[in-house]
């Protein structure tokens, strides 16, 4: 990614922060509705890098078994919905809502990790004896 690039991913982002700063006194819904626009804008723009993110994942899942590969994956998938829709809720002035869809995705992402820490732990037992 270009100083370019990052410099209009700023640019869109400052706008949309403005935007809906101007509106938030007059309309909170329509500077919530700006917010996520602004949101949705930028998770389009960036859609070809986390392809490349994702072939690259995929180049490397020969390495790692399928289990760990996909707990990786779905980890990271967790983690970007929760934050994206954490902020969300702050930006409507929910911060306690934010609060909790943060815990639901901290918990959603360990539950998913389970499978792997039962393989750490029998490995760990496995050399203890």
């Amino acid at each position: 990614m270009s100083a370019a690039q990052i410099g209009a991913v700023a640019g869109v982002a400052i706008v949309t922060v403005i935007l809906a700063v101007l509106l938030r006194p007059y309309s909170p819904v329509y500077a919530l509705l700006a917010s996520l626009a602004g949101t949705v804008v930028l998770l389009a723009w960036m859609l070809p890098y986390a392809a490349q993110t994702l072939q690259w994942l995929e180049n490397v899942s020969p390495y790692l078994r399928q289990e760990e590969f996909l707990c990786l994956v779905r980890a990271a998938g967790i983690a970007l919905i929760a934050q994206t829709a954490q902020d969300l809720c702050k930006d409507a002035g929910m911060t306690a809502m934010g609060a909790k869809v943060e815990l639901a995705g901290r918990c959603m992402i360990l539950l998913s990790a389970l499978p792997m820490l039962r393989q750490v732990v029998d490995v760990w037992s496995r050399l203890l004896r």
